[in-house]
């Protein structure tokens, strides 16, 4: 038997379906052997989401280990560690990563100035995977599940608007209307007209006689056909309809009483650490966004609903039986309507009851590094825009599709400006095209990662000329760029190693590479490879700070406007 073991910051924890962590925790894995030979002839790996982590087998043979680090400093909420052996999954750890409050508001903030650009972004930068409520109904299902189904639902009947009372099953019913003040001629014509020998007057002027009994004028109703939608497969509809506007009620209900608990402070009110004191998790952070959005969205579906229902109760005079399951009705298969209503109802009564809990809905939040570069691309795109540079196109990404675009192109008089995200740069070969970027040492087409991949390049045209600047988004301070000496590792790559073709001489030239930038939140100073005392040099090779109290990307402008 193969047992797994963890340790976080030197302590064996157990092993659980969610193991709490820190970002500050160091963290070491030990995959144990049946016996001392097991790992000589196996191959095991261990990743944290795509990132393998370096491991090392003790000489025994017994035992599999990780080094030690601080895997989780950049994450942030649910990460999955998979460890395999001969390529097949072993095991799969899910990991509750909460950090501090200081690097939980930057999170925040920069999650909330996202979203004011792109409200889709939550989609990207929670998850990669979403855990929903299975449809057994065992489970509880999370607020975003329910509102998403109650909103699919909702909208197959406001799609119909126009013309619903014609998609709805109906039928010429017989009913007995009652006499009143508009309606005087209220005794069926062919019960009197075969029975006039057996009609006596009463004993007063409001009654007769028929057959010897006796029967009150007043009370008389007439026989007539109406257009009737009180049917079995319209009863299932309001059902269903009703059934969405009691959940989300209760749901709207929770957010309003249950969500935010006030703090000493009465003028504000905070979220409640999920984890322990000081320490936040992915809870903290999805409710404090989502749930303002949530109730939005309650609102808009609770508005339609009681549109419908007031429509199939009031005006079709359909009654509620109660929450009717779904039934395929000869009628209902021959109706794409009802199928697609039915298929979401059979959705909606499978889901448990409505809970925040975030572990149905998001399986993880990306690491704190993919969100600082999103925030530092839209704040690129905001300071160039107010420069006076305008978008004229962008073109999809491969992986994030329509969410976030891989290239931004703008214009500025009679120059150029294209914006790309994670370009691949390769070696040169068959396809190089005049002024493309090449990489040097990257000409294995064998291998794996034959590119370089920097977060941002912004290439600048006027006329024949063209110039690069080259920036890489770091969540880090100026201190750990530093000790780590991250500029001269840009300048390695992206400078001594890069080169700009000109197909016309045949050659590869340098001149066109302007800077080289770390663009980066923390830190009190900005860092630079050059000294201050020598004159100007091409490229600049320096960092940027960037957050939301600092903002210099005006650097990048002075760059680019020369």
């Amino acid at each position: 038997m193969i047992d797994i073991r963890v340790h976080l910051s030197g302590e064996e924890v157990l092993v659980t379906p969610v193991i709490n962590v820190s970002d500050m925790d160091t963290v070491e894995f030990e995959v144990i052997g049946p016996n001392s030979e097991y790992f000589s002839s196996k191959k095991v790996k261990i990743f944290l989401e795509d990132y393998e982590v370096p491991c090392i087998a003790l000489e025994n043979g017994l035992i599999f280990k990780s080094e030690t680090n601080h895997l989780f400093r950049e994450s942030f909420g649910y990460s999955n560690v998979r460890i395999f052996i001969d390529d097949e999954i072993l095991s799969e750890l899910l990991f509750n990563v909460s950090t501090d409050e200081k690097k939980f508001k930057n999170i925040k903030s920069m999650m909330s100035y996202l979203l004011e650009n792109n409200e889709r972004i939550l989609d990207l930068c929670f998850s990669r995977t979403k855990y929903k409520s299975k449809n057994d109904g065992d489970f509880e299902a999370s607020f975003d599940t329910i509102i998403s189904l109650a909103e699919n639902i909702v909208s197959v009947f406001e799609k119909r608007s126009s013309y619903l009372h014609k998609e709805l099953r109906n039928r010429l019913d017989l009913i007995k209307e009652n006499a009143n003040e508009k309606n005087f001629y209220n005794i069926n014509p062919y019960d009197v007209i075969n029975n006039l020998d057996q009609l006596y007057q009463s004993y007063s002027p409001n009654s007769l006689t028929l057959f010897g009994k006796i029967y009150s004028l007043d009370n008389i109703q007439r026989e007539n056909y109406i257009d009737s939608y009180n049917l079995e497969e319209n009863k299932i509809l309001l059902g269903g309809l009703v059934s969405i506007k009691e959940n989300l009620l209760i749901i709207s209900d929770a957010i309003d009483k249950k969500i935010y608990r006030p703090t000493y402070d009465k003028e504000y009110e905070t979220i409640k650490p999920f984890y322990k004191l000081n320490n936040f998790n992915i809870d903290d952070l999805y409710v404090q966004l989502t749930t303002s959005g949530m109730q939005k969205r309650i609102d808009s579906v609770l508005n339609h609903t009681d549109g419908l229902l007031y429509f199939l109760q009031r005006k079709l005079k359909i009654n509620f039986e109660g929450f009717i399951p779904p039934k395929l009705t000869p009628f209902a298969r021959k109706s794409s309507f009802y199928l697609t209503v039915y298929s979401y109802l059979e959705d909606w009564y499978s889901l448990g009851n409505p809970n925040i809990g975030i572990d149905h809905d998001l399986a993880k939040i990306r690491s704190t590094s993919k969100i600082y570069e999103l925030f530092t691309m839209y704040k690129l795109i905001d300071v160039l825009h107010n420069d006076g540079w305008k978008i004229t196109s962008s073109v999809e990404h491969s992986f994030f599709k329509r969410f976030i675009p891989s290239q931004i192109n703008f214009r500025k008089e009679d120059s150029l400006l294209n914006l790309y995200y994670e370009k691949k740069i390769l070696g040169f070969n068959e396809n190089t095209q005049h002024n493309d970027l090449v990489a040097l040492n990257k000409n294995n087409p064998k291998s794996k990662y034959n590119y370089y991949n920097p977060d941002f390049v912004l290439v600048k045209q006027e006329q024949d000329d063209v110039s690069y600047y080259i920036f890489d988004s770091k969540y880090s301070s100026s201190n750990t760029l530093r000790n780590y000496k991250v500029l001269d590792s840009l300048y390695e790559k992206y400078f001594s190693n890069m080169a700009t073709y000109d197909q016309f001489n045949n050659i590869l030239e340098k001149h066109s590479i302007k800077c080289v930038n770390a663009i980066h939140p923390f830190g009190d100073n900005s860092l630079t490879k050059w000294s201050n005392q020598l004159p100007q040099i091409t490229p600049d090779i320096s960092s940027i700070l960037l957050s939301q109290d600092v903002n210099n990307l005006s650097k990048i402008l002075s760059l680019i406007n020369k």
